[in-house]
């Protein structure tokens, strides 16, 4: 059985929007759901996760009037987009299949500039396979289902008209039972640059290769700093972020050493600084 407040957590912590997961059944099997809360149902949508025997599956499910919904989607800026290419070109364990279609016609989710302009629909699946489950085995099974449908979140939210969240105070208590809450304050700007940056280069430090999962355990997952290399003082206006390139996860005591002066230090620069005092 999947912990519902976990994943959510989780959830929480890498794309900093207010989350409601819930688990359900139909003729199908069991799903997991995951869905914006600050959304109405009907006018929002789900992402719907099942785990098959030698797969597992993320699927958008729009409310029944999400057509304003969809129709922002396809509005998206070409920085949006190139977003969400980023997100969806980052290294993932195990192949992914997508789907996507636009009106009811298949398109290539990499080459957005050939989508059509003015959507009604959109359909877009997530499907890894082969990938090895163990029914027993929960907290791979709950890794499987973050990995599959924060995939797809975060594609979602790429090209959406979401305000960023901030994470800073997430509650320490949840009312029992399958739903889930989880409440984030504003953010600054760019969190799902944040997403995408540790999607293509994970969590430990870039310069010293400290992770906080493997020092603190659960409470240190996901955590890490987001450098960027440019400084977003020096950036101009229209400047668009590549979250692969521009961005770099740090540890705080790094990003605190690499902006000891003004412009920062260079990541190689603080990385010979460290080299020579061993």
């Amino acid at each position: 059985m999947t912990d519902l407040i976990s994943l959510a957590t989780k959830l929480v912590q890498k794309f900093g929007i207010n989350l409601l997961c819930n688990e359900g059944h139909d003729s199908f099997g069991s799903y997991i759901d995951i869905r914006p809360a600050d959304l109405a149902v009907t006018e929002g949508f789900t992402i719907r996760v099942r785990v098959g025997w030698r797969s597992i599956e993320s699927e958008f499910i729009p409310g029944n009037f999400a057509a304003k919904l969809i129709h922002s989607m396809g509005k998206a800026s070409s920085e949006k987009r190139l977003l969400f290419r980023y997100i969806l070109n980052t290294p993932k364990e195990s192949a992914n299949h997508i789907e996507m279609k636009i009106n009811d016609l298949p398109v290539n989710p990499l080459e957005y500039s050939e989508w059509p302009e003015n959507w009604t629909s959109l359909s877009l699946v997530i499907r890894k396979t082969p990938v090895a489950i163990d029914e027993a085995d929960s907290e791979k099974i709950e890794e499987m289902i973050f990995t599959c449908g924060g995939q797809l979140l975060g594609l979602l939210l790429s090209i959406l008209p979401f305000e960023e969240m901030e994470l800073q105070d997430i509650p320490t208590g949840f009312p029992e039972g399958a739903k889930v809450r989880v409440e984030v304050n504003r953010y600054e700007r760019n969190h799902l640059n944040r997403a995408a940056c540790i999607e293509a280069h994970g969590t430990k430090c870039s310069i010293c290769g400290f992770d906080f999962a493997e020092y603190y355990g659960e409470i240190g997952r996901e955590y890490i700093h987001v450098h960027h290399i440019v400084p977003v003082s020096q950036l101009g206006e229209n400047y668009i972020i590549d979250p692969v390139t521009d961005l770099r996860p740090i540890c705080p005591n790094c990003h605190a050493m690499l902006h000891r002066k003004d412009p920062p230090y260079t990541l190689e620069k603080l990385q010979d600084i460290i080299d020579n005092l061993r």
